[in-house]
């Protein structure tokens, strides 16, 4: 009926790499003159966290002393599926923990379907909560605009098996100028797949980064691209508007 152990909640970094190329990520420098090159860092794809190592980490004097509520795996600088021990990992924390709610986000745009099927399968028996958050900007058009190398088809496929097998999934759709026009279209599919939450943020991380004429200009493979900051009235303009969520989670 009572216990002594702490109530606490973890944020963890599986992987330092990651699939995409997102302009506003710690893991790229963009010039600051034109054609503002944007080029990947050179300590980043460095390292990643073990199966072996998780475990050393969340142990049995861990588990003695803390009630480990929640789990996060958002990665700052990596995609938390690039890591190769991802299953275990979390099929560990189903069995160890059973009532640790485990959240995730990706991009969605790495692995096959069959590995999504057997994700949506492990975070089927994860505790009520458990989810992972697709960051998906736009559509098929606009998506790669901010997230550079990800392919939109190959995201919703992946989503698509992750949620037929039994997950959870949030779509989070960041706000630019260029995807505003989408976000009820985005919504309506996010429905007709079967996504259980829809979010939108209007990024405060963009006015740190931009130029005094509102725009952030990049240069990546040889092609040039504009972010813009979107309407501010954008909420008012869209029946997803109830699910709008002004936390900033990229």
């Amino acid at each position: 009926m009572y216990t002594t152990k702490r109530l606490i909640n973890c944020h963890i970094e599986l992987s330092n790499f990651c699939n995409a190329a997102c302009s506003m990520c710690g893991r790229h420098n963009i010039s600051n003159k034109a054609p503002y090159e944007m080029k990947i860092r050179k300590d980043v794809d460095t390292d990643q966290l073990s199966f072996n190592m998780f475990k050393k980490i969340f142990d049995d004097k861990f588990f003695n002393t803390f009630d480990l509520g929640a789990i996060n795996m958002c990665g700052n600088r990596g995609d938390p599926i690039t890591a190769k021990q991802l299953f275990e990992i979390c099929e560990y924390l189903t069995q160890r923990s059973p009532n640790t709610v485990i959240r995730m986000a990706t991009n969605g745009g790495l692995r096959t379907k069959g590995y999504w099927a057997k994700l949506g399968k492990v975070f089927a028996k994860a505790a009520k909560g458990s989810e992972v958050t697709f960051g998906i900007d736009g559509l098929k058009d606009t998506n790669h605009i901010y997230r550079q190398r990800v392919k939109f088809d190959k995201v919703i496929e992946n989503a698509q098996s992750f949620i037929d097998n039994g997950g959870d999934a949030r779509w989070q759709y960041l706000i630019f100028k260029h995807n505003e026009h989408q976000v009820d279209e985005a919504y309506e599919l996010s429905q007709k797949i079967g996504f259980t939450s829809f979010v939108t943020i209007h990024t405060p991380r963009f006015a740190h980064t931009q130029k005094e004429d509102g725009k952030k200009r990049f240069r990546f493979q040889d092609e040039d691209f504009i972010l813009e900051t979107a309407d501010p009235n954008f909420k008012d303009k869209t029946i997803a508007k109830k699910f709008i969520d002004s936390e900033e989670q990229e």
